[in-house]
């Protein structure tokens, strides 16, 4: 009869259990790590944003910034894609690549306000205005043929290189003009002819446009030549009675730049400062 020493075979089993539970508890504390992202939301102004939700794309994780503008949003590993979405605002994104379970810190992300309205407005310290914006009416004429045109002009004035955005307007198909008045000659019911004055598109002006959102609701129209003083329109094919995006035009006048301060003469400040000195000692 064979006795087993199981005073031998204990400690092994021990042994083993307690490896096992120790797998067992590193396997558990895997996802145990913090694994969030951390970062802030913020304006045009620097001020903090509450209330933009923020979702990880890749597995729908989302969170909601505080008072403050701060949020933590759990991901995984790999690729990461976020989402920032607030009403009234542009959305927003930031792509960044995690390899390994940790907290991460990431860089402010800023959304713009948007237009209350759709149409062309001007960025003025961080308040929106509108374009004055009508529809062009179509002319013929016996000396220019047919124009699309206007006989009024807005009262929308704006300083030397004004920042504009177009809301929910396409970038195809944009064109902006250099307005100019001109005299039509147009017969009436009667067959008199009358001298028409309207303002029509009399130069196309050199232009670039780039989407500030991800989605394309807000579109930037820069000017790298400028604009100089004078009378402008912008539309999507109005003044060509093309109507299938819109049929209005956007208008506004560039005022020219205020003059400097002209400098003080230094010989006639020299010359006053002798005559005070007439008479002295």
């Amino acid at each position: 009869m064979i006795t087993l020493k199981t005073e031998r075979i204990a400690p092994l089993f021990c042994g083993l259990d307690r490896i096992c539970g120790l797998a067992v508890v590193l396997a558990a504390c895997a996802g145990c790590f913090p694994a969030t992202i951390q970062g802030t939301v913020e304006n045009l102004q620097g001020d903090r944003l509450p209330g933009v939700v923020v979702e990880v794309r890749e597995t729908g994780h989302q969170a909601l910034t505080n008072a403050r503008g701060e949020y933590e949003v759990r991901y995984e590993p790999g690729e990461i894609n976020l989402r920032f979405m607030k009403t009234g605002y542009t959305g927003g994104r930031l792509e960044m690549t995690i390899d390994e379970y940790r907290p991460v810190l990431a860089r402010p992300v800023t959304l713009w306000p948007l237009p209350r309205q759709k149409g062309v407005h001007f960025l003025e310290e961080y308040r929106y205005r509108a374009a004055g914006v009508i529809e062009p009416e179509r002319f013929e004429s016996n000396n220019l043929g047919t124009v699309w045109g206007l006989e009024r002009w807005t009262d929308v004035q704006v300083g030397p290189e004004p920042y504009i955005v177009a809301h929910r307007l396409p970038r195809n198909a944009l064109r902006v003009y250099r307005m100019e008045m001109v005299e039509l000659f147009v017969e009436d019911d009667w067959g008199d002819t009358q001298i028409v004055e309207v303002y029509t598109g009399a130069r196309l002006m050199p232009h670039e446009a780039h989407y500030i959102d991800e989605a394309g609701t807000l579109l930037a129209i820069d000017f790298p030549e400028g604009l100089p003083p004078g009378n402008y329109g912008v539309s999507w094919g109005a003044l060509q009675g093309e109507t299938n995006i819109d049929s209005r035009i956007w208008i506004f006048s560039v005022l020219p730049s205020e003059p400097e301060p002209a400098e003080e003469d230094e010989e006639d400040e020299e010359e006053e400062e002798d005559g005070d000195n007439v008479g002295e000692g």
